[in-house]
């Protein structure tokens, strides 16, 4: 009787402490201080959309048509002797922007007929400006086809859009974990949290900006006070002068307007050095020098 009874005891006990454990998971699940920091989204409202139509196939220059040897369109695919164009060439029939440097502010999503995209499954990166450059339209496959050499080596076969119908654009800031990671964020509504204020010449205009801080995410860092910003512009690296280094305060108080395309301080005037910088395209996290 009395084994029986300790039986009942510690079995009691184990349902007691197995509830409890079940219900501080819950908690912890529940808790978003809890879950580890989730990679920004990417967006889904562009700010350009460039159309592939047959009739802009039919404007391409032959002589801008190259031959291909082998391209590795996925793991069980390889297309030989393809006729192709580099999307560099085509860009030069798509391109809404006025020089080159400017294609260095956004980043692109492929878009094909059935809607499948650039993304893939895995809701990978869009293209920096240089990736969409080095990739090509396949005009002999069936259907066309976008290849990318060098992801293709690497396996990922998701850039290799079926039937591209078109190339969205997004106005995006890349921003440099202090691990060297480099993490998109595009400037949609949707995904930064605008506000109207009065702009900096004191007139009745008002700006839709953001506050800048926004880019730094638990994703980026837990412990933002302790690196400083270097912020280029799209002329990096080759103008020194398109670089300011921030200090987290100097982030805290500063927005960026969409609309000038500027970092701006509107509760301060002290603004030392270069730090309006304008078109800027990259935000890196460096620890300050002893």
């Amino acid at each position: 009787m009395r084994k029986l009874f300790l039986t009942k005891n510690i079995l009691r006990m184990f349902v007691l402490v197995l509830v409890a454990t079940v219900m501080l998971v819950a908690c912890q699940e529940k808790d978003p201080r809890t879950r580890p920091p989730v990679r920004p989204a990417l967006s889904d409202q562009p700010d350009v959309i460039l159309h592939i139509t047959q009739e802009l196939i039919d404007q391409i220059d032959e002589e801008k048509v190259v031959i291909l040897p082998e391209a590795t369109l996925s793991s069980s695919t390889i297309e030989k002797n393809a006729r192709a164009i580099s999307l560099e060439d085509l860009l030069e029939y798509l391109i809404v922007f006025e020089n080159v440097y400017e294609g260095r502010k956004f980043t692109y999503q492929i878009v094909g007929s059935d809607e499948f995209t650039s993304r893939g499954n895995n809701n990978a990166n869009d293209l920096q400006w240089s990736e969409l450059l080095a990739g090509y339209l396949l005009l002999t496959t069936n259907p066309r086809r976008t290849y990318f050499p060098e992801f293709s080596s690497e396996g990922k076969y998701n850039y290799n859009v079926k039937d591209p119908a078109s190339i969205q654009v997004f106005r995006t800031i890349t921003v440099v974990k202090p691990n060297g990671d480099e993490v998109l964020f595009q400037l949609s509504r949707k995904l930064i949290e605008h506000v109207e204020i009065a702009n900096l010449q004191n007139s009745n205009q008002m700006e839709e900006s953001f506050k800048f801080d926004q880019l730094i995410s638990t994703f980026i860092t837990d412990k933002p006070e302790q690196y400083q910003y270097i912020v280029s512009s799209m002329d990096y690296p080759e103008n020194d002068r398109a670089r300011a280094t921030l200090e987290w305060s100097h982030v805290q108080q500063a927005y960026y307007s969409r609309v000038i395309d500027r970092i701006f301080f509107p509760t301060t005037n002290d603004n030392p050095g270069n730090m309006r910088q304008s078109n800027v395209v990259r935000v890196t996290l460096m620890l300050p020098l002893e």
